[in-house]
């Protein structure tokens, strides 16, 4: 690691160049040549050289396709070393590169997965499952708008890099994304974020933690409404179906332990989450419902709405909740 006068000049420079990436399409193309230059620095604390790949790469296409498996096993080959513990930044990256915009690149979605598939299941499963429940509602009740506790960083990562992998419905990478949160779970996460594991109160959130549930979210829809719809379809239509009625389910390490019957409280999944989801993901909205001109829901997108006209319940309550 440098000395304290050089890790603050190499900081600010970082910083800087980062910024002249993101916003100057020709600062960005002459950076991209001293890659190696910045790549020296990937694993060093507190140097955020990854947000400024990240930055050279996000939403170019040309520049992802031509890098990208190589900068994929570089950033595997780092978190190795590093005892395969994952870092926000690099996932952050790894993102970048299996999505450029809103498509998913297949061939760097499907070496992500082999990759992952080739390490320690805890890898990822402590990230997502194998956490202190109540640890992530403190730290994002000391969290401010843009400054959240470095778990709950990581948490909200990996939730977007899995959502990335399953973006143009590929089915291993979508295999792969369910295996770590069941729907159940997901729903639970959503709409019991700010519920303590201790004495099951609600706690007041700041707004920062609005993003901890958007990723949940987006993974609800795009692990398990784009890339399995006639499953989510049934599991809507099942009248006693988990997405109407939550239930706790619990005792398991990263779920909200259960409560006695008589205090469950039956919360309607979509009337919890209608006023959030335009804000949220218009992605999610139009694939749950798209009105005609009409008034009424039909099927347009190749067929991603999966509720037909009949489906009154759920029209009713979108309609109460808005």
């Amino acid at each position: 690691k440098p000395g304290q006068a050089a890790f603050e000049l190499l900081d600010h420079a970082i910083k800087i160049l980062t910024a002249l990436a993101a916003n100057s399409p020709p600062s960005s193309r002459g950076l991209m040549a001293e890659e190696d230059l910045f790549w020296a620095y990937f694993s060093t604390p507190g140097l955020e050289s990854s947000q400024l790949l990240l930055a050279l790469v996000q939403n170019n296409m040309e520049r992802t396709l031509k890098v990208g498996p190589d900068w994929i096993n570089r950033i595997f080959d780092h978190v190795a070393s590093d005892g395969h513990q994952l870092r926000a930044g690099w996932v952050n990256l790894l993102t970048a590169l299996v999505v450029c915009g809103s498509e998913g690149i297949k061939e760097h979605q499907h070496l992500v997965v082999r990759t992952l598939q080739g390490m320690p299941k805890d890898v990822i499963g402590d990230v997502l499952v194998h956490f202190d429940w109540d640890a992530r509602i403190e730290e994002m009740q000391e969290g401010g708008p843009e400054q959240k506790g470095k778990n709950v960083l990581l948490q909200v990562a990996v939730l977007e890099l899995l959502s990335a992998l399953c973006v143009g419905r590929p089915p291993n990478p979508q295999l792969f994304a369910s295996s770590f949160l069941s729907l159940a779970d997901v729903v639970k996460n959503i709409t019991r974020i700010n519920f303590r594991a201790e004495d099951n109160l609600a706690v007041e959130l700041p707004h920062s933690a609005f993003k901890v549930r958007a990723a949940y979210v987006r993974f609800l829809h795009t692990v398990y409404v784009a890339s399995n719809i006639e499953h989510f379809r049934n599991e809507v239509h099942w009248k006693h179906s988990w997405f109407w009625e939550v239930e706790e389910v619990g005792g398991e390490l990263g779920t909200v332990p259960a409560i006695p019957e008589d205090d469950l409280e039956r919360v309607p999944l979509m009337q919890i989450l209608a006023a959030d989801l335009k804000t949220i993901s218009d992605n999610l909205l139009q694939a749950v419902h798209r009105r005609t001109p009409s008034g009424s829901y039909s099927r347009q997108g190749g067929g991603l709405n999966p509720f037909s006209s009949s489906s009154t319940r759920m029209e009713s309550i979108l309609e109460d909740s808005s």
